[in-house]
């Protein structure tokens, strides 16, 4: 790699009227939860944490937190930062959703605000959820207000904890860590929110679904759905909201379930009243034209799903037939709100040009703050009025390599093309976008965007110069010369190509960290990926209890203990099954099961469900070694692999027999 400015210096020679074109809407993050004032402040080392209500749908991409460092044994290594689902009794529930780290030298001694960057951290309106801060080795001070006889954030509390293993306590004092959340917002997609009119009317709701069909217009995580109910009764019980895929007969394809919700009590009509009521869903992945059905039951009766005839052309009201399902003229009221992917990195200002074709190909480096699919790139390009371009612009996302100090583009992971009718004319500028397929970006990695134009003509990328007042630090402008006695990449001084990045983040839920924490990922439209670590309790649904754990026995053999039980007589329930099918069952495969008090498995085997049946698998592999169990519920199967050696000790559901 050889550092040169003279290439791209060239240009500034080019006249140019530098306008500003809006980019293409993006989802940005926003703030959302806020205590700011700090007159007081604790030093953390055990985890320590603020129980706070979401007040927005959508991806929480960072936190902010007022942090300082003591005068003596301060923190060295990392601090970490995770976001927890809560229990019933609002305590963490070590279902961690986010998650994120803070180095020390980001961090001032006298105090002042640190922003970080999680990853996975699905969040829903109205629902509280856990930020625990904590340190594997040292002190960091946390700032927050005690505020006398008023609480300083009215919408949540402080949690504490004596030592790592002991239980979590509520303080609901009038006391608050000070933090900040900020959160990419959900938008809305399919919307009929017609409530009266002609043919208007409701349907009742009660232990048989019903249910509304759909076609999506989004491409993104399909993570919320509202619905128009009205109410009659004092006492009404929860409603369940479920979404399956549709076939083409334009119905609901019974075990086909991709997510569930529930609407709680608290948040339905007053009686005699209506009102819009919303669910949050587990993110699943949806494109445009895809078909859905939303199914509403309750256990309670007196709620009410309103309905006009024949407004909504995406979709219809379906019902149940006996044991099928039929479509009706009428619409329910409803509205579904995907996450679409979000702006992450951004370098916004030009005012010079890159050549590129007849000279070669241009990149600029980029970190990303999320994890997920990179599924879009803008880019300022504009025309050579002299030797236009005479084939489309590719775009190639690729991996850097360092040579041996600075970075250039190595191996391709995604691609796109921007068509020659979208490359604004005569060196008049304007942003591009182009979708990316293929690419999947790690946070904190670095990546390249590459950009040809192969037929001979030349394109213009804008960049702006650190004197210009570009402000991407720590990534790289670059050209590549064809030139055979000096080809190669070129890195270019203190310059900044003009370039957006939008990411599809991933959702994700871990186990707690410690000793053999490993991740749980998620599943999208009923597949599960392989994962190692754990069993993801979430995808047992409808009164399913299930929890997957692992032990170390004396020889040094892991062995997991997946425990699950099912009230109904059907059988087992996984996410990708309907409560209404009996067919639907769980089916368990495994190398090996050698637990004299376990279930011997020996293939595959089909448990039988019942009121008070609780089974129990045992799973083991050799020391360092790999195993693997699945499950499969209809035409869906999740793999989990289990590899190494793991420490996690875990209370036994029921006694463990001999190694």
């Amino acid at each position: 790699m050889k550092r040169i400015t003279r290439y791209l210096l060239l240009a500034v020679a080019v006249a140019l009227v530098v306008l500003h074109p809006a980019p293409a809407a993006a989802t940005v993050s926003v703030l959302d939860q806020s205590q700011a004032a700090q007159n007081s402040l604790g030093d953390i080392g055990i985890a320590q944490g603020e129980v706070f209500t979401a007040g927005l749908s959508g991806y929480l991409d960072r936190v902010s937190l007022y942090l300082g460092l003591p005068a003596s044994g301060a923190v060295t290594g990392q601090v970490n930062v995770q976001i927890e689902l809560v229990t019933s009794d609002g305590l963490p529930s070590k279902t961690r959703i986010g998650y994120g780290s803070i180095s020390p030298e980001n961090i001032s001694p006298s105090g002042g605000w640190v922003d970080v960057y999680l990853d996975g951290a699905f969040v829903t309106a109205g629902a509280q959820y856990a930020l625990l801060l904590s340190t594997s080795d040292g002190i960091v001070s946390w700032y927050m207000e005690i505020g006398g006889d008023v609480k300083p954030y009215p919408s949540g509390y402080w949690v504490s904890r004596a030592m790592e293993t002991a239980p979590w306590q509520k303080l609901e004092v009038n006391q608050d860590w000070t933090f900040q959340t900020h959160v990419a917002p959900d938008t809305r997609d399919q919307n009929q929110d017609l409530t009266s009119g002609t043919g208007g009317g409701t349907r009742a709701l009660g232990s048989t679904p019903v249910g509304q069909t759909f076609t999506t217009g989004l491409y993104g995580y399909l993570d919320r759905v509202s619905v128009y109910l009205t109410n009659s009764s004092p006492t009404p019980a929860p409603i369940t909201v479920s979404i399956l895929k549709v076939g083409s007969n334009g119905l609901p394809v019974s075990g086909t379930q991709v997510a569930t919700g529930t609407i709680p009590a608290q948040a339905l009509p007053q009686p005699y009243a209506r009102k819009w009521a919303s669910a949050g869903l587990k993110p699943f992945l949806v494109k445009p034209d895809e078909r859905y059905a939303i199914l509403l039951w309750t256990a309670g009766d007196g709620v009410q799903w309103v309905l006009v005839s024949n407004v909504y052309s995406r979709g219809t009201q379906v019902i149940r037939n006996g044991t099928s399902w039929a479509a009706t003229s009428d619409d329910f009221a409803f509205q579904t709100y995907v996450l679409e992917p979000i702006l992450d990195q951004a370098q916004p200002q030009y005012s010079s040009v890159m050549f590129l074709g007849q000279y070669g190909p241009g990149a600029q480096t980029f970190t990303p703050h999320i994890t997920g699919t990179l599924a879009r790139v803008s880019v300022v390009l504009s025309n050579f009025w002299s030797v236009p371009a005479t084939s489309p612009v590719s775009v190639n996302i690729a991996t850097t390599v360092r040579e041996p100090t600075w970075p250039r583009p190595a191996t391709n992971i995604g691609s796109g093309t921007i068509p020659l009718s979208a490359i604004p004319p005569d060196g008049s500028p304007g942003w591009v976008d182009v979708n990316i397929t293929g690419a999947s970006v790690t946070a904190g990695t670095q990546y390249a965007i590459v950009l040809e134009e192969t037929g001979g003509g030349t394109v213009f990328w804008h960049h702006a110069t650190a004197e210009a007042g570009a402000t991407y630090p720590d990534e790289w402008a670059m050209f590549y010369s064809n030139v055979p006695y000096s080809s190669g990449w070129y890195w270019s001084w203190n310059d900044d190509l003009a370039f957006k990045t939008y990411v599809l983040p991933v959702p994700t839920i871990t186990t707690a960290p410690g000793p053999g924490g490993g991740a749980i990922m998620p599943c999208s439209n009923g597949v599960c990926p392989a994962a190692s670590g754990g069993f993801n309790p979430a995808d047992l649904t409808e009164g399913v209890k299930g929890l997957f754990q692992f032990q170390e026995r004396p020889n040094g053999t892991v062995h997991g203990i997946l425990n699950f039980s099912d009230p109904r007589p059907e059988g087992i329930a996984l996410r990708g099954c309907t409560t209404e099918s009996a067919a639907c069952v769980l089916t368990v495969t495994t190398l090996a099961c050698t637990d004299t008090q376990s279930m011997m498995v020996a293939g595959t085997v089909t448990p039988k469900g019942g009121a008070s049946t609780n089974y129990q698998l045992t799973l083991s592999n050799a020391s360092d070694g790999s195993g693997y169990f699945s499950l499969t519920a209809g035409g869906y199967t999740y793999s989990i692999t289990l590899s190494g050696s793991i420490t996690l000790a875990c209370p036994p559901l029921a006694a463990p027999g001999g190694p």
